[in-house]
């Protein structure tokens, strides 16, 4: 048995609490017997001082009356033979000592209080009864005893205690044995196979289940866990085996990473072939605006309407510019964690108004139809309003783009316990399914929405970068019929 020595067992430390819960139990109750028999032992000497008041004072009352005291003293001697009586005196109406018995001649008769009394003290119990003939009160009786009665009783109770108490507890280790056994053995039985387990490996050991109790599920969890790990053990059993099989497995794992590191290496080049295009592209028009309007100076030309249109020209190329490299510097912060948000409550509605308004114009010029039906209640959530604005309007501009004319573009919010979901709908080209996740990269565009002039391929990986920030998830999924949708969830803190 897999047991510490000099260690008790399950088994004896149930034993030891069920014998002394027993015995504890079993002297209470002793106890409480044999104080119920000194108090009923009491009662009943009290009773029967009272009793033999009554007949003494029977026996009295005529000698009261006559004024017979000899025959009121004989009547009282005949308490002789009751050696716990050790005073008895018979009172006339004056209350007066008219006859008396005393054990001890340093007694005396106490003086009376009433006629019908009862008193108790700890070494001694007295009654008082009045003495009555022909239906007149002549006077009272005393008694008073000592508690040897009760002293003489206690050793029968005590011993009566002790054999009870003896059998009891017999009764009690044997009713003990058995049932921890219904305990111990089903745990020791999970014990020795452990043992078996550890040891010696066994792990196609199973412990026997005895009863359908706690105990019994726990065997039932215990071979169930027997059964995982063997199962374990001998797939591992067979991964060893099949050694080879996983190494070629790993081998090709690594070929489609180096396929991916490739293409993400493929996309990063043609992120920068698209960045040097649309960098060349404004500063060609810059260069060429500038000349211009130096060819104009020198020849003399000073029209000053002519200048500025190409001032304007170039201060809208430069817009282009910087933020082309605005775009690149965002995606820098946001990889390196240096993007700041500003959190403050902003009502849902208000940020979807505001990117409803701007893009109104580039809807009516496309001929798409835009569709947001404003939420049924004023949701409010914790975010960078500025940021949520630029993701939102990226989407919604991304869908214009792509959306055929006489389409529509759909707007919608939904909200639950804990997020509080934006969703652009547009009815365009959609994604490849291969690319719906790639989408959010970095330098990724979709081959379904490339365009001549190329692009950066930045503007998605900005927006998931923010979401994220904002403890959230973006994502993209294909429309049954036509187009896709665009979503992003983040946290919602309700009024």
């Amino acid at each position: 048995m897999f047991i510490k020595k000099n260690k008790p067992s399950i088994k004896q430390k149930l034993m030891k609490m069920s014998m002394a819960t027993s015995i504890i139990a079993i002297l209470l109750t002793c106890s409480l017997f044999v104080a119920y028999g000194i108090i009923n032992t009491r009662v009943m000497v009290i009773k029967e001082l009272a009793l033999v008041g009554k007949l003494i004072g029977n026996r009295a009352g005529p000698a009261l009356e006559w004024g017979d005291k000899e025959t009121a003293h004989r009547s009282l001697q005949d308490l002789r033979i009751k050696d716990s009586v050790i005073i008895a005196c018979i009172y006339d109406k004056d209350n007066n000592v008219f006859a008396s018995y005393l054990v001890n001649s340093s007694s005396t008769c106490p003086t009376v209080t009433a006629k019908e009394f009862v008193s108790r003290a700890w070494n001694k119990l007295s009654v008082y009864s009045k003495v009555s003939f022909h239906g007149s009160d002549l006077g009272a009786i005393y008694i008073e005893s000592d508690i040897r009665d009760i002293i003489r009783e206690i050793p029968n109770y005590v011993g009566f205690a002790i054999i009870l108490l003896f059998i009891v507890a017999i009764i009690a280790y044997f009713i003990s044995a058995h049932y921890q056994r219904l305990i111990a053995e089903p745990i020791l039985n999970l014990v020795d196979v452990t043992h078996a387990v550890i040891e010696e490996g066994q792990y196609s050991s199973r412990a026997r289940k005895f009863e359908d109790d706690e105990i019994g599920t726990l065997t039932d969890s215990f071979n169930k866990m027997l059964s995982t790990v063997q199962n374990r053990d001998n797939e591992l059993k067979d991964s060893n085996e099949t050694l080879e099989q996983r190494i070629y497995e790993r081998t090709k794992d690594l070929e489609i990473a180096k396929t991916k590191a490739e293409s993400a290496n493929e996309a990063k080049s043609e992120f920068l072939r698209n960045m040097s295009h649309e960098f060349r592209t404004p500063l060609h028009g810059i260069l060429n605006m500038a000349t211009f309007g130096i060819d104009d100076v020198n020849t003399g030309v000073t029209d000053l309407s002519a200048l500025n249109a190409y001032f304007m020209k170039i201060i809208k190329v430069a817009e282009r510019l910087s933020g082309l490299v605005e775009g690149v510097l965002n995606v820098a912060k946001i990889e390196n964690g240096s993007e700041e948000f500003n959190l403050t409550k902003c009502a849902v509605n208000e940020i979807v108004n505001v990117v409803v308004e701007e893009q109104q114009v580039l809807f009516q010029k496309k001929g798409v139809e835009l569709v947001y039906n404003p939420s049924s209640i004023d949701t409010q959530i914790m975010c960078d309003r500025g940021k949520i604005i630029q993701v939102l309007t990226n989407l919604v501009g991304n869908a214009v783009k792509f959306t055929p004319k006489d389409k529509k573009v759909t707007i919608s919010i939904k909200q639950d316990d804990k997020y509080v979901t934006f969703s652009v709908n547009d009815e365009g080209v959609g994604i490849p399914e291969a690319e719906i996740e790639a989408i959010f990269d970095k330098f990724v565009q979709s081959t379904r929405t490339k365009t001549g002039a190329g692009g950066t391929g930045l503007g998605l990986a900005i927006c998931k970068g923010i979401i994220k920030g904002h403890n959230g998830r973006i994502w993209a999924e294909n429309n049954e019929v036509m187009g896709s949708t665009f979503r992003f969830s983040i946290p919602s803190f309700l009024e």
